[in-house]
């Protein structure tokens, strides 16, 4: 509830906004796709403004709200102060910005969920988080990269992000519809002379046994054109699972696996599949 109505003079706020930002800059800091290469068509540069520096002069429309902020917490702080205060000219902290030429490569990344009825409720939020978090880094950090999102159970849907994220489903769970629909895409709209092609996986692991090598074909087939393809196994209880045991074995650079037991795993997993690897001809 509010205090109501006052007289004394109000204060911007921006923590929440500091927050977030300040999350993904760290976060996203150490993140690449991995072996990004130059495509065909599209090696053109993308002309653009880079951020280079931060200056306590500048254009009040290049003011940096947070580092400022930052800079005046503090000072605050090295009198003994804690929290707001007034803002200060000498906390005023502005960006610096010059033409910097971009180098113009696209991808596509293809978000495999799966939506059978054997994801519970954790298991549904780590996959929804995760890919949350990879949306959002790869939108800060790359221009041309689109994102197709593909729910599954024993049958896969191309969806709209909405659906993705709000949908729920059940019945049994077949991983290979998954990669024959994004191996389509591939094929009809994204073919790899022009794209760098990346998978990222969300499962427990708990597939129709039959549909275990036909899924393991898949993810293979998936990795002669890809620059990396990853899977997630969501599994709190450490349950067995033969598919689980035959990713294990497979052995190609390009495949990645995380086992996601609790909350705390999602970053570790985004950080396994989003680590440099020294091979990458754009970054």
């Amino acid at each position: 509830m509010g205090q109501g109505a006052g007289d004394a003079p109000g204060m911007d706020y921006y923590e929440t906004q500091v927050e977030l930002e300040q999350i993904e800059e760290m976060v996203f800091a150490d993140w690449r796709l991995p072996n990004l290469q130059k495509k065909e068509e599209v090696q053109s540069s993308a002309d653009g403004l880079a951020w280079t520096d931060v200056r306590p002069k500048g254009l009040t429309g290049n003011l940096d709200k947070r580092r400022t902020l930052l800079t005046h917490l503090k000072r605050n702080g090295l009198r003994g102060d804690r929290g707001l205060g007034r803002i200060r000219e000498d906390d005023l902290r502005y960006k610096v910005w010059e033409d910097h030429p971009a180098p113009d490569s696209r991808a596509v990344i293809f978000a495999l969920m799966d939506t059978s009825g054997s994801m519970g409720e954790f298991e549904k939020y780590v996959a929804r988080t995760l890919f949350f978090w990879m949306t959002r880094f790869l939108r800060r950090q790359y221009s041309h990269v689109a994102i197709e999102f593909i729910a599954h159970h024993t049958e896969a849907k191309r969806v709209t992000e909405e659906e993705f994220f709000t949908r729920g489903e059940n019945g049994g769970t077949s991983c290979s519809s998954a990669y024959r629909l994004a191996l389509d895409l591939v094929r009809e709209e994204y073919p790899p002379s022009r794209y760098n092609i990346y998978s990222y996986h969300v499962s427990d692991g708990d597939n129709l046994p039959s549909d275990n090598d036909p899924c393991l074909a898949g993810i293979n087939e998936l990795l002669n054109v890809a620059c990396a393809v990853g899977f997630a196994e969501v599994n709190p209880y450490n349950r067995p699972s033969l598919l689980i045991s035959q990713l294990q074995r497979l052995q190609h650079p390009f495949f990645r696996m995380a086992r996601i037991r609790q909350r705390g795993d999602i970053l570790g997993a985004l950080s396994d599949f989003f680590r440099p690897d020294g091979r990458e001809a754009v970054s």
